[in-house]
Parts: structure tokens; C-alpha cells; sequence
């Protein structure tokens, strides 16, 4: 575990692997499945070209060797980064707390807008954490969705 810190907090993060990569759901080919060392998200992307309206879906978590406490806590949460290399960040989000389970039904959405020259070079990061006493995060799973091509 290595731990880094700034001006607010300790963020504690758990080394990731190569398997830390996205799949596509074999139910449902509009889903991905990121598969992390100690988590598996289910999780959908829609862009209406249109309106630039780039909507991300996070249906559920299954935790992975992770000792779930007797205790029912909410401290499950998702963080989604929005950015391009020539922009840098769009635009992020922060989903509400959930309880520690082995499986947890989000079903949240997060929308963004995007401009026309952004759609085909925008790449979404998504890191899931568990927040621990005295400001300290660990860093469950991260992904990165390579360049969103439609």
C-alpha cells in the first residue's frame, strides 16, 4: 500500500495490476465490466452525438476479497474523471456513499455535455473507494476507458 498525501487528507491506495482493465458485458454489449484486483463494475456509457449528452451508468460492485465489517458502514463510493489530452479535465463526479456489502446495486447516472470536437477523444477514468476513519481513503479498483470512439 502506498500512501499519498495533500493538504486535505491521506489517500492510501492499494497498487494496481494489469488486470485493472474494462471488458464488455457478454449480456449486454452497451455494458462494461471492470475488473480490478479487489472489485468487478458493471457499468454503461451512452453519448448522444447530437447533444453531446456523454451519460454514465454505474449499476453495481461486486467487492472482491474485501472484508466486509459486521457493521453495515456507507462507505462506498465512486469517483468518475472526464478528460482529453489536450484539455485536461472536462469534468468529474462523486457518487453518494453505499454500504460496505459483497454486492452493491448503484444504479446511479452521471451526465456530462461535451463539445463536438471532444467526442471522439475523451477518456473516462473511474476509481472506486472505501473511505476509513480519520480522512483516509483506499483506493479499491481504478479504470481508464481508453479513447471513447462511437
Amino acid at each position: 500500500t502506498e500512501v499519498e498525501t495533500d493538504d486535505k487528507s491521506k489517500i492510501a491506495t492499494s497498487k494496481l495490476t494489469d488486470q485493472d482493465r474494462p471488458s464488455i458485458c457478454p449480456q449486454n454489449e452497451n455494458a462494461i465490466i471492470f475488473n480490478t484486483r479487489l472489485s468487478k463494475v458493471l457499468l454503461m456509457l451512452r453519448l448522444s452525438q447530437n447533444t453531446g449528452r456523454f451519460e454514465c451508468c454505474i449499476q453495481q460492485i461486486n467487492l472482491i476479497g474485501i472484508r466486509i465489517s459486521k457493521i453495515p458502514k456507507r462507505s462506498i463510493y465512486v469517483k468518475l474523471f472526464i478528460r482529453t489530452e489536450e484539455d485536461g479535465l472536462i469534468n468529474k463526479a462523486h457518487s453518494a456513499s453505499h454500504q460496505q456489502q459483497s454486492t452493491i446495486h448503484m444504479n446511479e447516472t452521471f451526465a456530462f455535455y461535451i463539445k463536438p470536437y471532444q467526442i471522439d477523444r475523451i477518456t473516462v477514468e473511474f476509481s472506486l473507494f472505501k473511505r476509513k476513519p480519520f480522512n483516509k481513503r483506499i483506493i479499491i479498483g481504478t479504470c481508464k476507458i481508453g479513447k471513447f470512439y462511437i
